[in-house]
């Protein structure tokens, strides 16, 4: 986006740009020559000078404006620099922070760290500061690492962490299967849509936010919910984020927050619903929950199901949505005796394109279990070979409305082929299903 940088030079000083060029190791010259500053200005020259510079909170708020698409102004920077307005609420944003950006000015923006454009699109802002929103340069942000020192754990804590919660959001999705004629055709349903462990996912999380949210005018929208998972995410693996540097990430991410018993509130919900908790020699640290829910079951297979005979039953308490989004490709699954089975399906499997065949789980099954090992080589032998179908309705639609009726109920199934020409195959066991939608939607099948 060429306006914001060449905005940035438009509105900075000759000291500021002189400035800019002495920390970066910048000639003096190119200070004169827009094209030549922002090209210079938008390289790593001098960066890690300047970083190392930085304070640990100026430093963590670079690396927040520099991950997240947010429209930090000015008023983002109180929190770093414990800056309390003398202005009060009645006043202009001017009044209010003209103070915190010569702060902002000096030791950031004219370390050349920092930009910033005036928005185009914020109609409220009554004046140039309120309409500045400040940047990080992409080739500046590649050289940022994780902002604190994340606390390794050998001992594989995450194992009991993930049992219990997928204990709580299985069991309810399993309680659902249930209520909710959860399979239909051999297929796993999920709220009446065929099962995406993702759909099942993002469910938690949404409900995780509303749990979060407090009450009031305290600002906590569903993008900082997800920044919040996102930075979380990226701790290196089997590693935990102190109490300590937890809450001075909270603190900056709730800075547009002013009821400090709101605020506490808020970190008190984050803490309680997103987090796992792991005390060491007094100390708490933190590891995100949803990174959990992400994670496969190859390491301990008997725990997430058991094999009887022809099936697997599965054990949905302990396993891992992701693992139950393979088993899906390429199962079919039916309930016994309060328990989830799901029996390798010929169909599903010659639909299984070649890659599928490398992910994880399928391929885990398929060289562990004979009963799928069986199936996988009878579709692997006629794969590529041209097959006479028997026992197979065939129709032709003579309404638009009809095709449109179909695709929408059985599509993403693929219980219906649509085929060129207006004409369509499907299993006789189908056919009343069928039969009964178009007579809800005063239609009729001829039959020849």
């Amino acid at each position: 986006m060429e306006y914001k940088h060449e905005n940035f030079y438009n509105n900075l000083s000759r000291a500021d740009r002189n400035s800019i060029c002495k920390f970066r190791g910048i000639p003096k010259k190119v200070a004169n020559s827009k094209k030549l500053f922002v090209k210079q200005f938008l390289t790593d020259k001098g960066v890690d000078e300047a970083l190392e510079s930085l304070d640990p909170l100026e430093y963590l708020g670079i690396f927040i404006i520099a991950h997240f698409n947010d429209d930090y102004k000015v008023d983002f920077f109180k929190k770093i620099y414990d800056y309390e307005p003398a202005a009060g609420f009645d006043a202009t944003f001017n009044q209010r922070y003209k103070d915190l950006y010569k702060v902002v000015r000096k030791k950031l923006v004219r370390k050349g760290i920092l930009g910033f454009f005036h928005s185009k699109s914020d109609r409220s802002a009554k004046s140039k500061l309120e309409k500045r929103v400040f940047y990080v340069p992409s080739r500046i942000a590649d050289k940022l690492s994780f902002p604190f020192k994340a606390h390794r754990i050998d001992k594989e804590y995450w194992k009991k962490n993930r049992k219990y919660l997928l204990d709580g959001i299985m069991t309810d999705f399993y309680q659902n299967i249930e209520s909710q004629v959860g399979i239909k055709d051999g297929d796993l349903y999920h709220d009446s849509k065929p099962f995406k462990s993702e759909f099942l996912i993002s469910d938690w999380i949404d409900y995780w936010q509303d749990c979060i949210d407090a009450p009031g005018w305290v600002h906590f929208n569903s993008q900082k919910f997800y920044q919040i998972l996102y930075f979380l995410s990226m701790l290196p693996d089997k590693s935990w984020l102190s109490e300590k540097d937890f809450d001075s990430f909270l603190d900056i991410m709730l800075y547009d927050n002013y009821n400090t018993g709101y605020i506490e509130k808020k970190k008190g919900g984050i803490r309680s619903k997103i987090l796992f908790q792991y005390i060491e020699n007094d100390q708490i640290y933190y590891q995100s929950t949803p990174e959990l829910l992400y994670r496969y079951n190859i390491e301990n297979p008997n725990s997430w199901h058991q094999e009887d005979e022809q099936a697997l039953i599965i054990k949905l308490e302990n396993t891992a949505p992701h693992t139950l989004k393979e088993v899906v490709m390429i199962s079919d699954f039916k309930i016994s005796h309060n328990r989830l089975i799901a029996i390798p399906s010929f169909i599903k499997m010659g639909r299984a394109k070649k890659s599928d065949y490398e992910f994880k789980i399928i391929n885990w099954l398929i060289n562990n279990y004979p009963f799928y090992q069986k199936v996988f080589e009878k579709v692997q032998q006629l794969r590529g070979s041209e097959l006479v179908h028997t026992n197979l309705e065939i129709a032709k639609l003579g309404d638009i409305k009809l095709k449109a009726i179909l695709e929408k109920k059985f599509a993403e199934s693929s219980k219906i082929l649509f085929l060129d020409n207006n004409y369509i195959v499907f299993l006789p066991s189908l056919l009343p299903k069928i039969e009964k939608l178009l007579q809800r939607e005063g239609l009729s099948i001829k039959q020849v």
